[in-house]
């Protein structure tokens, strides 16, 4: 063998060398990309998960605080109407009143015993 074949084979083996350091350099700057936008897709899904933990926090005390204001009125509408009966359809009441929007009154309530006096509503 000549020596410009050994230095053409040493040659190619080289440049073979040379595309594959440069293909495992390509493919790790694409991981390194990829890994970046996986980063910023994490930081994103974290902001909203604890956005949404927020969220719920709150969903659950206006609950909370829904359910005790819905149990105390209900406990005081059954104290009232075990107290009080409701006369809704007073004598003054007519076909005039009846056409009228239900914005126009104002329910004034008057407790009383039970069977004693109706419960008068007044229209204002």
């Amino acid at each position: 063998m000549t020596v410009d074949k050994l230095l053409l084979e040493s040659n190619e083996r080289l440049q073979t060398h040379l595309r594959e350091k440069m293909t495992v350099v390509e493919e790790k700057n694409h991981l390194t990309a990829e890994l970046d936008r996986v980063r910023r897709q994490l930081e994103v899904i974290q902001s909203d998960r604890d956005r949404l933990l927020t969220d719920i926090e709150r969903l659950k005390r206006q609950a909370s605080l829904t359910e005790s204001l819905d149990l105390g009125a209900l406990n005081t509408l059954k104290r009232f109407t075990t107290k009080c009966r409701i006369n809704l359809l007073p004598a003054s009441f007519n076909a005039a009143v009846a056409n009228r929007p239900a914005s126009q009154f104002l329910w004034q309530y008057k407790y009383a015993e039970p069977l004693h006096d109706p419960l008068r509503c007044v229209y204002y």
